[in-house]
């Protein structure tokens, strides 16, 4: 649901504008699990889409006033980026100006772990995908993956995103190296 502030006449309240509906969502798709705007740039997730792989789905809106359309879904990407059933693609989401990022933290991936080499794919280590778009009439490209230096089985990379200017930030919920956990 979409909702604005209404201050017109003195009235000083949300008022709600639209209902942001996919056509192809059954039930336990999760659809709106995470959401974030930017301008006229809506973002929302449904991390069970797709038989449980999940989805991203891009809105925009051509001015202020005018309802959110549909303008890209970003679905895994079996060359780039393959996921599987259980992987939470979309569990979060962040935007910002030209930059979006994507978390997957169930996805079972491969992670450096204190060194240079890299161990196999294990449960849950989860991953955070970042995409680009040269402005907001193009629409998001895959650029990379990020994968931490430290993660460990079922420390869930990835549950938290938000990006702002030229940073990123990932969180990882159990951090099971015996480390500290930080972000």
């Amino acid at each position: 649901y979409e909702y604005r502030y209404n201050a017109v006449r003195k009235a000083y309240r949300w008022e709600m504008l639209q209902k942001i509906l996919i056509e192809a969502s059954v039930i336990g798709d999760e659809f709106g699990y995470a959401v974030d705007i930017e301008g006229h740039t809506l973002v929302m997730s449904a991390p069970n889409f797709n038989g449980g792989k999940g989805a991203t789905f891009i809105y925009k809106r051509m001015s202020t006033g005018q309802e959110f359309r549909l303008s890209q879904e970003i679905v895994p990407n079996m060359i780039s980026y393959p996921l599987q059933v259980g992987d939470m693609y979309g569990y979060s989401v962040a935007v910002m100006e030209n930059y979006l990022v994507i978390g997957a933290p169930g996805r079972d991936a491969a992670a450096t772990h204190f060194g240079t080499t890299e161990n196999p794919a294990d449960d849950s280590t989860g991953q955070v995908f970042v995409f680009y778009r040269p402005t907001s009439d193009y629409n998001f490209y895959f650029t990379q993956p990020l994968i931490p230096s430290n993660v460990k089985r079922n420390d869930r990379f990835g549950y938290a995103v938000d990006v702002k200017g030229t940073t990123i930030i990932a969180s990882s919920i159990e951090e099971f190296s015996g480390a500290l956990n930080e972000i």
